[in-house]
């Protein structure tokens, strides 16, 4: 134990403890003791260390403190190579208690997904953009007018917006076809117009696509930017969003009309947030304001309920999947820094398990597709890299899940880590 007297009544201390395998009651759900954070305490940080990796494929360990989930981390050799060491630390005074709390680990057989950079980039750098369809045809917009297309290969201009919006929402069909949704002006002013994309005839010189055109399609019922869309042309959903203050509200698109869901409100006010699902089973998670950046809420088309809270505060992150097809991600977003690691929601499990981190660490960029196990299907597009705002990247990568469900692991003993924590105590 190392302490550090801070003050008279405050001092820091940091705990290390080095193991060489995890003992599981194999008939009792009771996880494996880590530390315990005394009283009149907050953590500040809490690294999992692996000095040789366990050698079950996939081996996940779940953090948990008594009734909270903290973290997931790898503790198998996934990627391949001698060693495979992966570090994790909380946010700082993310967790604080009057009474003792224990820290405890369960560890799962799970694989986790990974990025891989797209061979393309875009052709235009820019932030505050939507995107909808898969990685075999999407459609980046906005962040600007300019419009571009990829059939998974090169990005090519198909159309300018009528309107120059960032932080817009957006939908649509299989990059065919979109709708974008409100945004800000380039006077920072928000949107109540809409535009329709449609693709225009057959021309050579385009890999699967052709220049569409964007046209007004009336008007969206307030000012909004900063919300998220899904859902295609004939059947959207709008969540959340600002204008004066952040929304709650949702609405619901048929193709010719938007209806204020009255009775479907988010639990939370939200903008700048991450949406995927499709419009009768999506999750909302993270935002700008302090009560929205780490929580999550599920809709199942009636109702909104709270879900189990990210592991990182995020602001201007993105989402991508459906629980249909292989699951749900977040990815990027900041909070005092840019977020790197991304979240993939498991609905068996009903936990959010930290994966690998983007090749390019990225807010205020836009994610579409669906998840599909041992192939890459969501997008990451776009985005500022540095909360300094400089240029945006035109970086694109691909997220691959990994294979396998989830099974609880009661004993492994062929590798070795070490735990430090470190926390806060007021005498």
């Amino acid at each position: 134990m190392k302490t550090t007297q801070i003050t008279d009544s405050l001092k820091v201390v940091e705990v290390t403890k080095t193991y060489a395998s995890f003992q599981k009651n194999a008939t009792t759900s009771d996880p494996v003791y880590l530390f315990q954070l005394p009283p009149k305490s907050a953590l500040l940080s809490l690294y999992i260390q692996i000095n040789k990796a366990f050698s079950i494929p996939n081996s996940t360990c779940k953090l948990n403190t008594t009734g909270d989930f903290l973290r997931y981390i790898d503790l198998s050799n996934r990627k391949g190579g001698s060693e495979y060491e992966r570090n994790f630390s909380l946010n700082p005074y993310m967790y604080s208690t009057t009474t003792s709390l224990n820290i405890y680990a369960t560890v799962y057989s799970y694989g986790l997904g990974y990025w891989e950079t797209h061979n393309n980039s875009l052709n235009l750098a820019r932030h505050g953009l939507a995107s909808c369809g898969t990685k075999y045809s999407t459609l980046a917009f906005g962040g600007g007018t300019t419009t571009e297309y990829s059939a998974d290969g090169p990005w090519v201009v198909v159309g300018d917006l009528n309107v120059s919006r960032t932080y817009l929402g957006g939908c649509g069909n299989n990059g065919n076809a979109a709708l974008a949704i409100g945004g800000r002006s380039q006077s920072s002013i928000a949107l109540n117009t809409v535009e329709l994309y449609t693709i225009g005839p057959i021309k050579q010189g385009y890999p699967g696509n052709e220049p569409g055109t964007w046209a007004n399609n009336g008007s969206f019922p307030v000012p909004i930017r900063e919300c998220a869309a899904i859902g295609t042309i004939s059947d959207a959903l709008v969540v959340g969003g600002s204008y004066t203050s952040y929304y709650s509200n949702v609405y619901r698109y048929d193709g010719t009309t938007w209806t204020l869901l009255t009775d479907k409100n988010l639990l939370t006010p939200r903008g700048g947030h991450a949406l995927a699902g499709t419009v009768t089973n999506c999750i909302a998670a993270g935002g700008i304001t302090a009560a929205s950046q780490n929580t999550a809420e599920l809709f199942n088309g009636v109702t909104w309920t709270a879900a189990p809270n990210l592991n990182f505060r995020r602001q201007y992150s993105s989402g991508a999947g459906t629980f249909a097809n292989g699951g749900i991600i977040v990815f990027g977003g900041y909070y005092v820094y840019p977020i790197a690691p991304t979240e993939e929601f498991h609905d068996t499990l009903n936990v959010w398990e930290v994966t690998n981190p983007m090749n390019v660490v990225r807010y205020s960029g836009s994610g579409c597709g669906k998840i599909t196990v041992g192939q890459g299907g969501a997008l990451a597009i776009g985005g500022f890299t540095s909360l300094s705002n400089g240029d945006p990247t035109s970086e694109v990568e691909i997220y691959y899940a990994a294979a396998g469900s989830a099974t609880v692991l009661s004993n492994l003993t062929d590798g070795e880590f070490t735990a430090i924590m470190k926390y806060i105590q007021y005498q």
